[in-house]
């Protein structure tokens, strides 16, 4: 596995989450969906009754949500990781949205423009993980999400390295971590099941 751009935060994390056992039993991997799939249903909620009234003046990341996807397998593929990005936008009132789900841990729901259809709003759920082996792929796949969205073939940039492992420590060590690069706001936030919420928001 390609791991160079995220070395230092693979690194990273082995100090900031708590060791787990080499191997997930189905049992545990039944309750992770379950509980990745409530987070996504009740955000995708969230979103129908936000979007209206935020719609008009949302900023967005001046990406399309295609070559979002594009970027993100490509990123997938130098990573050696096995998994694909399909956006199926759903039809909203003032701006479309979409969910995917990577693996029993990763989720993904965004949000896009209805016209031109640029992204405007990203959230990433990484769920815990009772193997390290699997842990430290969900955090590479979050980074790899963070990193198309900037920009083109910058899985190496340290820049988003360094930025996913402060997000990390802060969110492990306060609840929550804030970082800005560029125009992008991200936080994290981690839960008392040590799930973390990643968010991603274009400011003006």
């Amino acid at each position: 596995m390609k791991v160079l751009s995220t070395f230092f935060i693979t690194y990273g994390f082995s100090h900031v989450v708590p060791s787990r056992q080499k191997h997930v039993n189905q049992s545990w991997q039944s309750i992770v969906r379950a509980r990745l799939n409530t987070l996504l249903l009740n955000v995708a909620l969230l979103f129908c009754f936000i979007a209206p009234t935020y719609a008009a003046n949302i900023a967005s990341f001046k990406i399309s949500s295609q070559e979002f996807a594009d970027r993100m397998n490509a990123n997938l593929t130098q990573l050696n990781i096995p998994l694909k990005l399909t956006i199926n936008l759903e039809k909203g009132h003032s701006v479309d949205d979409f969910q995917h789900i990577f693996n029993e841990h990763v989720g993904l729901i965004g949000s896009a423009e209805k016209q031109n259809q640029q992204l405007t709003e990203l959230i990433v759920f990484s769920a815990s993980s009772e193997s390290a082996e699997t842990a430290t792929q969900n955090l590479q796949i979050v980074t790899a999400v963070f990193s198309a969205l900037l920009s083109e073939n910058n899985i190496e940039n340290r820049e988003v390295t360094e930025m996913m492992f402060g997000l990390l420590q802060d969110s492990r060590t306060s609840g929550k971590g804030i970082r800005q690069v560029g125009n992008t706001r991200f936080t994290a936030t981690t839960d008392a099941d040590a799930d973390i919420i990643f968010t991603a928001k274009p400011v003006r």
